[in-house]
């Protein structure tokens, strides 16, 4: 029983997260605006999410939850993908995709 709960919840997590970028909400309409330096979109439907991040020897890190993988561990975010730009979310925003490789990242305002 407690199993079956607990999936129910992780199922609604997710579709929460997935129905987060549709609609016209002005969050939602602001990460389908996110793009890298060459013009390609960040994120898909459930790519770009508000993530916990660091700054370790002057660059950013996100704590990631890979796939493969039984823990989370910090992935270095590439120069190339830090995108400097507003953030009305407030929070660390990540796009990556399920391997972890990172194609966005926003940090918070004032960083």
């Amino acid at each position: 029983m407690r199993h079956s709960i607990a999936i129910g919840i992780c199922v609604a997590i997710a579709a929460g997260i997935a129905s987060a970028h549709e609609g016209t909400d002005p969050l939602a309409v602001w990460y389908r605006s996110l793009t890298t330096a060459d013009g390609k979109s960040c994120c898909a439907i459930h790519d770009c999410a508000p993530a916990e991040a660091r700054i370790k020897q002057g660059h950013w890190e996100v704590l990631i939850f890979p796939y493969n993988a039984d823990y989370a561990r910090w992935f270095p975010v590439p120069d190339h993908a830090v995108l400097r730009r507003e953030n009305p979310d407030g929070r660390p925003i990540v796009c990556r995709t399920p391997n972890g490789f990172i194609r966005c990242f926003v940090p918070p305002p004032g960083s």
